[in-house]
């Protein structure tokens, strides 16, 4: 039987460009959206909700981090723990751990296309000022990092952040608080033996009080009034973290949100870059997000991080993720799915938050509704070898960038880009989109990494890091 020809060809005309345009995620690599608030603790979606959502703009995993504590206390000086008061949200240790992770899995199971992972983020410690009658002033509540990969309760429950349960971690460090007041209660002892029982009582209750209000069971160490911590809370999250095997990020390190009133409370938490350098161990960072961050900018602390763990004074690369800070779907114009990160891994947990972990992933800011999808890998035409995003290549010829960029509706104008080699820009170019691009590293340099940028302003892409060396044959 023969089909008539001209019917079939009206059927490949509208056929064809369906099938030779490459969608987003095409390439075999998955689009991962993270930092997510859903209405376990401060979003307005519902778990169920935001993987609906995030099925309808093409993700291929949710990650999820809500507040694992979402608690200010304000007390009197010198008796923290026994005399103040404290307001709190909803979040993950408030409203139960277990619940949370039994939470995602349920939802996971009544969306089987879409991998969802539980994660956190964490505000380690503020401090309190009052000053010439100045308003109450919380300081550096903002700071947060990120943590991925949850898979116990007590994971989260145990993180040594402001506000979590009493723990023994802070005894070794605070056991001479109660001495003071244990003194008083002795003198009150004896002045009620020797000379007066009503001037004892008054010394036993002083010491009681002393005691309880500094005892040394706490979450951390520092005292709400420290304003001399410095990053040390912080860096105790990012160990305990590190030491359970889970990713950390920091987030927003240039946020433009974080000087603002509440109610009769001043918080203050203006922008933090130097935790990138102050701080140790931590997985990255957001290097694509809603604000503009000098720190990606080539020669910023982004690649001055990298040169130091080319030098040995780090003991790991830091690595780039694109976060969105999502409370709610449209509010502030943003929509989830506008900040993605594409991963090179296979679509369960273990694989996402290794690769993850391991630098393997494209930080992106686009429009949810139109997603833009890249990738760059390093080629070694002599030795037939390639690297990608968070990989080393041993070379013998001079290596070469070669990678694509995506997009579901074509850009009408070419988008600038450049190859950023060392915290240096060793190229620049105007990049069709959709479209390939090429471009050899310099001569010149021997072992380094190099990434690329494409676009600017609310529409980018970050390549992470690729290292490389060249090598005699």
């Amino acid at each position: 039987m023969r089909l008539p020809l001209l019917p079939l060809l009206a059927l490949l005309a509208v056929l064809l460009p369906h099938a030779v345009q490459a969608g987003p995620l095409d390439h075999g690599k998955l689009r991962v959206l993270l930092d997510t608030r859903s209405s376990f603790s401060d979003g307005a979606q519902t778990l169920d909700e935001l993987a609906t959502l995030a099925e309808q703009r093409g993700a291929d995993v949710l990650v999820l981090t809500d507040h694992d504590r979402y608690a200010i206390r304000a007390a009197i000086p010198g008796f923290e723990e026994l005399l103040g008061w404290t307001v709190e949200k909803p979040s993950i240790n408030a409203m139960g751990a277990d619940r949370y992770l039994e939470g995602i899995a349920e939802v996971g199971r009544r969306h089987p296309k879409l991998l969802i992972i539980p994660g956190a983020e964490s505000a380690p410690f503020y401090w309190w000022s009052l000053e010439n009658g100045s308003r109450p002033t919380v300081h550096d509540w903002e700071r947060h990092l990120m943590t991925i990969g949850y898979t116990r309760p007590e994971q989260i429950a145990d993180l040594p952040v402001a506000g979590n349960h009493a723990s023994t971690r802070t005894v070794g460090v605070l056991w001479w608080h109660p001495i003071p007041g244990l003194m008083l209660l002795v003198l009150g002892m004896w002045l009620r033996a020797r000379l007066s029982r009503h001037l004892g009582t008054i010394f036993v209750a002083m010491g009681l009080v002393a005691m309880l209000g500094n005892q040394p069971f706490r979450p951390i160490p520092e005292s709400m009034f420290d304003d001399q911590a410095g990053w040390i809370p912080y860096q105790r999250v990012i160990d305990a973290s590190r030491n359970q095997g889970i990713p950390i990020f920091w987030n927003h390190p240039y946020t433009n949100s974080g000087v603002r009133s509440e109610g009769p409370v001043d918080v203050h938490t203006p922008p933090y870059p130097e935790a990138l350098m102050q701080t140790f161990g931590y997985t990255g960072y957001s290097v694509v997000y809603g604000d503009t961050d000098p720190t990606v900018e080539p020669g910023g602390s982004w690649d001055l991080l990298n040169l130091a763990y080319l030098a040995g004074t780090r003991s790991a690369p830091v690595w780039g993720v694109a976060i969105g800070d999502f409370h709610a779907d449209g509010e502030s114009n943003e929509l989830l799915g506008n900040f993605p990160t594409l991963v090179e891994a296979q679509p369960n947990m273990e694989s996402v938050v290794s690769a993850l972990a391991s630098g393997k992933m494209v930080a992106i800011s686009c429009d949810a509704k139109q997603p833009i999808s890249a990738w760059a890998t390093l080629q070694d035409l002599e030795g037939m070898k390639e690297a990608g995003p968070g990989q080393w290549l041993k070379s013998l010829g001079v290596p070469e960038v070669d990678g694509w960029i995506e997009r579901l509706v074509p850009e009408q104008s070419p988008l600038p880009a450049m190859l950023v080699v060392n915290g240096r820009v060793a190229a620049r170019w105007l990049q069709e989109v959709p479209g390939p691009f090429h471009v050899a590293l310099p001569e010149d340099v021997d072992r380094g990494f190099a990434r690329v940028v494409i676009g600017s302003g609310r529409e980018i892409v970050r390549t992470n890091p690729i290292f490389f060396e060249r090598i005699s044959p």
